[in-house]
């Protein structure tokens, strides 16, 4: 039954949206729209909108429809999906394709069900959600079915997130819903917080070091920096853009070992 339908590892990101199948990215397009605001109609979606930012004559909107890491416009974001999922899979599908979306560690019920609801009907037979920190870790290979502590850092263009992972699931974790600016508080707030982990993990983190990852991450000597902020000593995943998605697909093929870690959708 697993070979009539094709899973999809979805990176659902405020800024792209990455697509991974097979063990590979498949897709790789900005999160975004262009709209005619006299219509309100959708004139172009992804690559070919991004291609139009400042570029088009007043009445056309080009715009992201997340915010802050989380869906804001719904309808864009179901019609986005929609479209990245039709170049995927194709516009004739007998079968629908099954999905793991990322999504910030903490979403709420209502921003948990709206990545859901807009992966659903954008074209997906089942949806499951998993927190970014724990599908980067995945999708970079991290041991992370051992009791051993491993250290994520997601630094996303909506959010950032931090997180201890151990044992298939995260042991501890913090959301902001910025980039940039606020990084360096958000780290540091973490750091103090850590010493209320067990002394396993504490020593397992400080002898491995924290991951770095999504495209804040890819700024030259930002591992450095963390190292130099921290204290802990701070690396680059293989593939720091792309292992979200690439988690997120390896979570989905095992989704009963992960499940009780997911957030409700």
């Amino acid at each position: 039954m697993a070979l009539l339908y094709r899973e999809l590892g979805i990176d659902l990101g405020t800024v792209n949206t990455l697509i991974a199948e097979g063990g590979e990215v498949v897709l790789s397009e900005p999160t975004m729209a262009a709209i005619d605001v006299d219509e309100q109609k959708i004139v172009a979606l992804g690559q070919e909108a991004k291609d139009m930012y400042g570029r088009v004559p007043e009445g056309i909107q080009v715009m992201y429809p997340l915010r802050d890491g989380v869906i804001a416009d719904y309808e864009v974001t179901e019609r986005i999906l929609s479209y990245f999922i039709q170049k995927v899979c194709g516009p004739l599908r007998l079968f629908k394709p099954r999905a793991m979306v990322t999504v910030p560690y903490g979403v709420t019920s209502v921003e948990g069900r709206a990545a859901h609801e807009a992966t659903f009907r954008a074209g997906s037979r089942e949806v499951f959600l998993v927190p970014r920190s724990l599908a980067a870790a995945a999708g970079a290979g991290l041991p992370i079915g051992t009791p051993s502590g491993n250290m994520v850092v997601y630094l996303g263009g909506g959010a950032s997130e931090s997180a201890v992972i151990a044992v298939n699931g995260i042991v501890v974790a913090n959301t902001v819903r910025v980039g940039g600016q606020r990084l360096d508080e958000a780290i540091a707030t973490y750091v103090r917080h850590k010493h209320g982990l067990v002394i396993e993990l504490t020593s397992d983190i400080i002898d491995r070091g924290m991951m770095l990852c999504g495209g804040g991450s890819l700024l030259r000597g930002v591992d450095r920096y963390f190292t130099q902020v921290t204290g802990v000593p701070a690396y680059l995943a293989e593939e720091p853009v792309a292992c979200l998605a690439l988690g997120a697909e390896r979570v989905l093929k095992q989704v009963e070992l992960f499940r009780r870690f997911l957030p409700p959708a």
